[in-house]
């Protein structure tokens, strides 16, 4: 598992669509499709229902989602702080 594969299922979960996700991580639907059957490969599990009018969350999905949402915003939140403390002694 990893950064970029929680990025997609995140955006993939949101958007309830994979075209719509690829377009806004800026990446191609094959490479989000690639990074969900990693994930889901990786978990055991599907992580989603798909059928041919919707993409939903299944219950592993909507565990795996709360999680996802929190290591993006510590990633997130890392970087700043990181980049905060770094500026501040170079300056």
């Amino acid at each position: 598992m990893d950064i970029k594969q929680l990025e997609a299922f995140v955006a993939v979960a949101k958007k309830q669509s994979f075209s719509k996700a690829a377009k806004d991580l800026y990446l191609s639907q094959p490479t989000i499709s690639s990074h969900i059957q990693n994930l889901e490969n990786e978990m055991q599990t599907s992580l989603f229902n798909r059928n041919s009018k919707s993409i939903t969350l299944t219950d592993s999905g909507y565990i795996l989602f709360n999680h996802a949402i929190a290591i993006l915003n510590d990633c997130r939140a890392l970087k700043e702080d990181y980049n905060t403390r770094v500026r501040s002694r170079v300056m």
